[in-house]
């Protein structure tokens, strides 16, 4: 389905209808994974990724890069790639829901992937299109508000791509039922109906590249002589 207007990230999350109940709930699910996280350097890639905090999160050096330096309107995040860092320069990278506002959300990721570390974290949200998110979408008069217009990605789809960039898959859930709702009967409902949450979370491994095998100029010499068959002693 066709977006019904120009794509663009809000640059904060009470710009979103029940924004801060989405934020509460995504903060909540990342929590126990900030203290897992090592390493010196930590990219927080788009407006609503510099929004979430990291309660114990062991990464000294965090740089939030926004989709774009348009204080108006956020671009799609393809208008500002390749981002300004060396291959292999940060050890975590947070995409807050940041595809689903990309017109170009495969090579958003490989660019993400280019920046990571071997074994370095991938911590990946986004609305999920199975939801209600997703009925509402087609709604006339529901369809046009944020953020049922934006980029509603199969929870399958992402994970194709992931296993594409070779990553791998350390924690995947849904959460959420209702949207921009953070209630008891929420939390209840994601007991029945866990895989129809509104909002994904996905925590990913890059692995490590393998060394290419180098073929020998010359080949190696035989460890015993071959005798031909049929040959005596003497010969």
């Amino acid at each position: 389905m066709e977006n019904w207007q120009p794509l663009s990230m809000p640059h904060h999350w009470k710009e979103l209808p029940g924004g801060e109940y989405y934020q509460q709930a995504l903060q909540a699910q990342l929590a126990p994974w900030w203290p897992k996280i090592t390493g010196l350097q930590l990219l927080k890639w788009g407006e609503l990724s510099r929004d979430l905090v990291c309660p114990g999160c062991q990464v000294p050096h965090q740089v939030i890069y926004p989709l774009s330096e348009n204080k108006v309107q956020s671009t799609p995040a393809m208008d500002k790639l390749p981002l300004p860092y060396p291959n292999h320069w940060f050890d975590a990278c947070l995409l807050a829901h940041t595809l689903s506002y990309s017109d170009h959300p495969y090579e958003l990721l490989q660019e993400a992937d280019r920046l990571l570390t071997d074994q370095g974290w991938l911590l990946l949200s986004g609305f999920h299109a199975l939801s209600w998110l997703g009925i509402g979408r087609r709604l006339p008069w529901v369809g046009r508000q944020q953020p049922y217009w934006c980029q509603l990605f199969n929870l399958g789809r992402v994970l194709d791509w992931l296993a594409l960039l070779d990553y791998q898959i350390v924690h995947c859930r849904t959460f959420q039922i209702i949207p921009g709702n953070h209630s008891t009967a929420n939390k209840w409902l994601e007991r029945c109906l866990l895989p129809l949450g509104c909002q994904y979370l996905i925590i990913a491994r890059k692995q490590i590249t393998p060394l290419q095998p180098i073929q020998a100029i010359f080949p190696a010499p035989a460890l015993w002589p071959d005798k031909s068959v049929g040959m005596g002693a003497g010969t």
